[in-house]
């Protein structure tokens, strides 16, 4: 039996802090970009000369966020503001198994 899991886990953030004051001439303008990707695989080959029985689970997780904003307590003046948080997260999982038995071969896959 074969148990794999693969995590990808990560905050990505841009930000101005509570309590700031902060005035600009300009744009103020920020952009946060994430990228989290998680793709598990299970290969296996089994030949037995009897009963063969094999089991594969494979599991993906995604725990990311992606963040722009402005914090409490401050003043903020610009001519413009323009904050973007933009996430690309992809996930995928594969359990490939080839098995070979005399009498009898039985394959799970989840």
């Amino acid at each position: 039996m074969t148990n794999i899991t693969a995590k990808a886990a990560h905050d990505t953030e841009v930000f101005v802090a509570d309590n700031v004051d902060m005035t600009l001439s300009g744009a103020l303008t920020m952009t946060a970009t994430g990228t989290s990707t998680s793709s598990p695989q299970s290969k296996g080959l089994g030949i037995a000369g009897g009963i063969s029985f094999g089991s594969a689970t494979v599991v993906t997780e995604l725990a990311s966020d992606t963040r722009a904003y402005i914090g409490e307590d401050g003043e903020l003046s610009a001519t413009s503001i323009d904050l973007e948080a933009k996430g690309i997260h992809t996930a995928a999982a594969a359990a490939l198994n080839t098995g070979v038995a005399g009498l009898a071969a039985m394959r799970l896959w989840t």
